[in-house]
């Protein structure tokens, strides 16, 4: 006897869509429904025994997230009425024993989804190792340098305002110092167009050169982010800046890994990146060329 089973759970902050799917057996096999709902509530008919559900949500940038882990319903069988006839009567007594609700009862709640919920306000810190090296007709500088990069960012409604300060963390010939901010907007699921301005000086301390270049510039970047696994997010950032005056121009290219361990809250994680930078500038007197690999590892936190 088939039995209306009432689904509910959470409501999710800036959740625009739920999905929910249904199976009659643990490895997602058989499945019995598959739903999308405004509201974090449905129904489904089904029979005696187990079955297995998960549930995911959209948000207002169209990520899905992850399914929550896998839960279980038990229902139980009605018990069917007993009949007894009396051979000596016409009449036919019935007797009846109670029968369970109609809506049973649920053994295991959905448990919470992991998923880097669509932040508010970001922060993160990351030391990053670079060798830089600085070329032109009157000085060759090769080095290796620590630089500490904070970024900061917060969700406007469907745009994002970001803040990027990078400056050297050791006293080297060469210090480079980058200070910008960056207006973004999500144009398609894993797409964000940022359009930037900020300030860039460099400083070179040598026998050869001795001078300090300041710049201002603007930017333009698209950034790529594909969650691999539950834990695990892809993402591709090249950026290319203008400065002023327009012959001036740098490009750059990283790729980071943003990984979710055990013992962090799922909206923090670690991130391990590596790219390629290389810039020219020419004034009056001086023709500069750098090119520069780095890599690092930073903790970023999501609120």
């Amino acid at each position: 006897m088939a039995e209306s089973i009432k689904f509910s759970w959470d409501k999710v902050e800036d959740a625009v869509l739920y999905e929910i799917e249904v199976y009659s057996a643990p490895e997602l096999t058989g499945r019995l429904k598959i739903e999308q709902l405004t509201k974090p509530t449905t129904k489904i008919t089904s029979g005696p025994g187990q079955i297995f559900f998960r549930v995911r949500y959209k948000d207002a940038y169209s990520r899905w997230s992850d399914f929550s882990n896998i839960s279980t319903i038990t229902i139980k069988p009605k018990k069917i009425p007993v009949i007894v006839v009396e051979e000596k009567k016409p009449s036919v007594e019935i007797k009846t024993e109670a029968v369970s609700e109609l809506e049973p009862q649920v053994s295991a709640q959905p448990e919470e989804v992991i998923i880097r919920a669509p932040w508010d306000f970001e922060w993160q810190l990351t030391p990053v190792y670079s060798t830089f090296n600085l070329t032109s007709e009157s000085v060759k500088i090769n080095e290796s340098l620590l630089i500490l990069m904070l970024g900061l960012q917060k969700k406007l409604g469907t745009l994002i305002l970001g803040g990027d300060f990078n400056f050297n963390a050791i006293d080297k010939g060469v210090r480079p110092n980058d200070y910008g901010i960056t207006l973004g907007k999500n144009f398609y699921q894993y797409f964000t167009l940022k359009a930037g301005v900020g300030y860039y000086t460099l400083t070179v301390d040598s026998n050869e050169l001795n001078s300090d270049i300041k710049l201002y510039y603007y930017s333009l970047s698209v950034s790529f982010e594909k969650e691999i696994t539950q834990r695990l997010l892809l993402r591709l950032s090249p950026t290319v800046k203008v400065w002023s005056p327009f012959t001036n121009y740098s490009t750059q290219l990283r790729a980071h890994l943003a990984y979710t361990p055990n013992w962090l809250n799922s909206n923090s994680y670690i991130d391990f990146f590596a790219g390629y930078k290389s810039w020219s500038f020419e004034s009056e007197i001086e023709t500069l060329n750098t090119t520069q690999l780095h890599s690092g590892i930073g903790f970023i936190k999501q609120f």
